[in-house]
């Protein structure tokens, strides 16, 4: 009998048609909060009091396959096949099978489109699934890749090729933040990579991470074995003087929007480099800081992740939020667009 291969196009075929209210029902949460795009719950993996510290982050058109998080005891978040796993402790293949069913597909039909003749091929997507979750529930244990050090970080900047000056970022800036280039083999990346060193706020290297410049082989930005962003706020080692004078910092989803705040003028910025704020960042924010701009993406995703974190914050510091226009984020800005932003400050308490 052929083995059953389930790739990402099955995946999200199943995924996608997830009603999370009837899944919601069906495990028993009690649904203490529903926005239209997001529900608020007790976590069920840990259990716990707090009426909203679990969120399903859904899309209602079905475009999109619902998320979760855990914002307490867990600190976890995932897919629906991951959360099947967690709560039933079974392997992916039979969170695959579990959520199929539920949403009334029948087995065969999946295993139909799902059929691979060669065991290899099998065998390897769960091994890759395997890595990513045991990655995903333990990263400090995971390996620290020989390149991840200071003189890797000096050669990729001498090979530093014109992807982000085509961006409109020049040298000095790129200078500044590391900005470098690794091909191909050359490291643990299968594909060219424009490499962005991630260091702690005394400058300690962490991470390093590979921005790819095709946008079709595998994920946009792939961190470097080894690296751990959860335990830094992106750039607070050069923006930490700027935010400490301010008592402001201006918290950002990713690199090119914190690059674009300081090419603009604003030091006092750093980035989560996600959608998540994690307990770590979070105290070295504090630390800092009493207020807090939040300009993350205006898309669905960047506006329920600004949520969350307003969540976090809003009982230690004063809250501000920067919206770009929809399906813009800080990066994307020119000049004009970003000084007509920053004149609209939304207070949020």
């Amino acid at each position: 009998m052929s083995k059953l291969f389930v790739g990402n196009e099955a995946k999200l075929e199943v995924a996608v048609q997830v009603d999370v209210h009837k899944l919601a029902k069906h495990l028993e949460l009690d649904i203490f909060r529903d926005n239209g795009y997001q529900i608020r719950t007790k976590c069920p993996l840990h259990g716990g009091s707090n009426s909203t510290a679990f969120s399903i982050d859904y899309d209602d058109s079905r475009r999109k396959q619902p998320t979760w998080y855990c914002r307490t005891e867990c600190q976890a978040s995932g897919d629906i096949y991951e959360l099947i796993m967690r709560l039933y402790k079974v392997d992916f293949i039979d969170a695959f099978k579990w959520v199929a069913k539920f949403v009334g597909i029948d087995y065969g039909e999946i295993e139909d489109i799902g059929k691979m003749s060669s065991m290899s091929h099998h065998e390897r997507d769960l091994a890759d699934w395997n890595k990513m979750i045991l990655n995903r529930r333990a990263p400090n244990k995971t390996t620290r890749h020989a390149n991840l050090n200071d003189d890797f970080v000096r050669e990729c900047i001498s090979r530093r090729n014109y992807y982000f000056n085509k961006r409109g970022f020049n040298d000095e800036l790129l200078d500044l933040f590391e900005v470098g280039f690794c091909p191909a083999g050359t490291s643990e990346w299968f594909d060219d990579r424009v490499t962005i060193p991630i260091r702690q706020h005394d400058g300690e290297l962490l991470g390093i991470s590979g921005r790819t410049m095709t946008g079709i082989s595998g994920d946009k930005y792939m961190v470097m074995s080894g690296s751990d962003k959860k335990e830094v706020l992106y750039g607070l080692h050069l923006t930490q003087p700027y935010i400490q004078a301010k008592g402001v910092a201006i918290l950002l989803e990713g690199f090119v929007d914190m690059w674009r705040c300081w090419q603009y003028g604003k030091k006092n910025a750093v980035a989560v480099m996600g959608k998540v704020l994690t307990p770590e960042q979070k105290t070295l924010l504090l630390k800092n800081v009493h207020s807090v701009v939040i300009a993350f993406d205006s898309d669905i995703e960047g506006r329920m992740a600004a949520e969350n974190v307003i969540e976090q914050l809003h009982d230690f510091v004063t809250i501000y939020q920067l919206i770009p226009p929809y399906g813009k984020d800080i990066g994307d800005l020119n000049i004009e667009q970003f000084r007509k932003l920053c004149k609209m400050f939304k207070k949020r308490v």
